[in-house]
């Protein structure tokens, strides 16, 4: 197990800015908005670093984990 990307394949989006990009190892996102509204929601993959995943001993867990986080983040923000 790598401890340094270990469970974080998605960014911490607990403090999310608007026009920041936000990297996780593998999974980034951004935001755009306008003083009204939301303009754009970006998604990027790094593939290379997808791959690396992959061949990792230890992707099943860090996936479960890093999906977890993401979830959690995702129900104490509603």
């Amino acid at each position: 197990m790598n401890d340094k990307c270990y469970g974080k394949m998605f960014p911490d989006l607990n403090e999310l800015q608007y026009k920041k990009k936000y990297s996780g190892k593998v999974f980034s996102a951004k935001i755009n908005h306008q003083p009204i509204a939301i303009t754009s929601r970006e998604i990027y993959v790094d593939d290379k670093q997808w791959q690396k995943c992959l061949k990792c001993d230890s992707f099943t867990s860090c996936y479960n984990l890093s999906m977890a986080k993401l979830n959690l983040i995702s129900a104490i923000k509603k």
